[in-house]
């Protein structure tokens, strides 16, 4: 069975099919619109998930930031971690720091043979004592305490006599004074005698030449001029500038040839290290130390430098001055 179909009037000649679509489309825009609403609620809606996300992930990274141990922490990194590695505590104090490394340490041990008894050695020892090194009347001084605690710039030093003969002296590998003074000493190629006195470096001519006595820093080194005896004379003898005295970065260990100062480490507010009485009345209690809390909790660190501001209310300079008065037993 077949049939005829047409959209358009037999008697009018009108589109009726195209008239009822359009009349669709008209009713049907409510709708889309609706549609198009839903979609760009939907990008809303994910917009804000994402934000949200991002949020949630600042609010746990922030939480860190509660405790001030995220401040204090601190990071190392060496230019060169086969020969020199280091770690950093909390509160370590930043900035770059140059190493000569003389030699790599390696594990040795020495191993004794047996021995009958207690009361018998082969050396005839009948007592071995160990004792502390501190407090020994030949102590030596390190370099790393002159200048205020700053150091020496570890290098070379030109040196040349009243003869004119000159020479260099290798000072990269020197630690203490001694060391010093045993490479200036040592060397045959001038008479150039090295010796301290007042904190002072001193250098003296001991030939019968009528030059001048010259030290200089070589290129790339300013070891002369930290020791302070950089320069030429037409006398004998150098005398450097001091070398030896307080500063901001002298260590409170350095203090009392090496012993540092007796610190309170009792626990409790009332465990001040030393008092200090004005002359107008005033009183200021001072903690150098550790502080800490009578349930013995740790809340302060010791003073690790002169420099370092203690507690209590004195300004920097007051407290420098109190800490090179305990260490020289002033009151």
């Amino acid at each position: 069975m077949s049939g005829i179909s047409s959209s358009i009037g037999l008697i009018s000649g009108l589109d009726t099919g195209a008239l009822i679509s359009q009349l669709l489309q008209v009713d049907s825009k409510p709708k889309l619109l609706a549609q198009r609403r839903l979609i760009q609620l939907q990008g809303q809606q994910a917009a804000l998930l994402d934000l949200n996300a991002k949020l949630t992930a600042l609010r746990t990274a922030s939480t860190s930031l509660r405790t001030g141990n995220i401040f204090n922490s601190a990071a190392v990194n060496s230019s060169n971690e086969a020969v020199l590695s280091a770690t950093a505590q909390a509160g370590a104090t930043p900035g770059t720091y140059s190493f000569l490394v003389d030699r790599v340490v390696s594990t040795q041990q020495f191993l004794s043979r047996g021995f009958v008894d207690r009361n018998a050695a082969a050396a005839g020892i009948s007592t071995v004592t160990i004792e502390s090194s501190k407090a020994r009347l030949d102590a030596d001084t390190s370099l790393a305490t002159l200048n205020g605690g700053a150091g020496v710039q570890r290098g070379k030093v030109l040196v040349t006599d009243r003869t004119g003969a000159s020479a260099t002296i290798d000072l990269s590998k020197a630690v203490t004074v001694n060391d010093v003074l045993d490479a200036f000493n040592s060397n045959r190629t001038v008479n150039v005698r090295a010796s301290v006195k007042d904190g002072r470096f001193v250098l003296t001519d001991r030939t019968t030449g009528t030059g001048s006595l010259s030290v200089q820093d070589t290129e790339g080194f300013t070891t002369a001029t930290s020791l302070g005896v950089v320069g030429s004379v037409s006398g004998n003898q150098i005398t450097g500038g001091l070398a030896y005295y307080l500063g901001d970065s002298t260590s409170v260990g350095s203090l009392n040839d090496g012993n540092g100062i007796r610190l309170n480490s009792a626990a409790g507010n009332a465990t001040f290290d030393f008092t200090i009485k004005t002359r107008d009345g005033s009183t200021y209690q001072i903690d150098v130390g550790e502080l800490f809390a009578s349930d013995g909790t740790k809340t302060a660190g010791a003073a690790g430098t002169v420099g370092r501001s203690a507690s209590g209310s004195l300004s920097k300079r007051e407290t420098r001055w109190a800490l090179a008065c305990r260490a020289t037993g002033d009151r």
